[in-house]
């Protein structure tokens, strides 16, 4: 009789024991249900605009309306804005309204325009003449960039021409650049925008101290955006490439 108590009591330990150790159903489907929520996230994650807003701050004037784009298209030049007293000039990319916009450039990002204005009215054809003899002031050098979202792919790009430095500090200098994570190119040099005569890399003396890119060492010095935002780039007259974020 001993015997068989014993085997009893054995017997229903060791179910026990079993019972505790095996996930029941409802806690497999529960963790299945987790690896599959952290997997989806992850496969979500990342920097890309299927659209983006164009904002444009009229600055005092008649309000213009915002466009919504496509990711990688151009913005169209809205109708001049109105402001008693006062004769708009151009759209800028900087809020103190130095540096005029090319409509001709893609948009990677969301951008944010500003009116300039001169004090004073004028006739009504001036504003638009003002707004393309601004654009035709800028004054660009023979450098492009080319890289992975040039078109095509690393060749110089028209929408990516530097501008001529006023400091006289660079060779050239790109303001409002606007960049998306995982991009990555070079400024080249190009006569006529077509054939490469040189490539110039990134700033690897500074590069590890700057925000929002780097430069690959391991791949020709190529510089890549960590961080998707508005960049000024500039070419120093070493012929390294930095960018400071706007």
């Amino acid at each position: 009789m001993k015997n068989l108590n014993f085997v009893a009591v054995l017997t229903i330990a060791t179910l026990l024991a079993s019972c505790a150790c095996s996930p029941s159903q409802s806690d497999t489907s529960s963790a299945a249900d987790s690896s599959a929520s952290a997997t989806t996230s992850t496969e979500v994650s990342g920097d890309y605009y299927e659209t983006l807003t164009v904002t444009f701050h009229s600055n005092g004037g008649s309000e213009v309306a915002s466009q919504t784009l496509n990711y990688a298209t151009k913005a169209t030049r809205p109708t001049d804005p109105t402001r008693e007293g006062y004769t708009f000039l151009n759209w800028y990319w900087d809020e103190v309204c130095v540096t005029p916009y090319d409509f001709n450039l893609k948009v990677f990002a969301p951008l944010d325009l500003y009116a300039g204005w001169k004090e004073g009215s004028s006739p009504a054809t001036s504003s638009s003449s003002e707004a393309s003899s601004s654009e035709s002031d800028v004054t660009y050098v023979d450098y492009y960039l080319a890289g992975s979202f040039t078109s095509p792919s690393w060749k110089p790009d028209a929408n990516y021409r530097l501008q001529e430095d006023p400091s006289g500090n660079n060779l050239g200098v790109l303001t409002g650049l606007s960049l998306t994570k995982g991009d990555k190119f070079k400024v080249v040099k190009s006569s006529d925008g077509s054939t490469i005569s040189d490539w110039y890399g990134g700033n690897t003396s500074a590069a590890s101290g700057q925000s929002g890119w780097h430069t690959d060492t391991s791949d020709n010095n190529n510089v890549v955006i960590d961080t998707t935002g508005s960049f000024t780039l500039y070419l120093n007259k070493d012929k390294l490439v930095w960018l400071a974020k706007e």
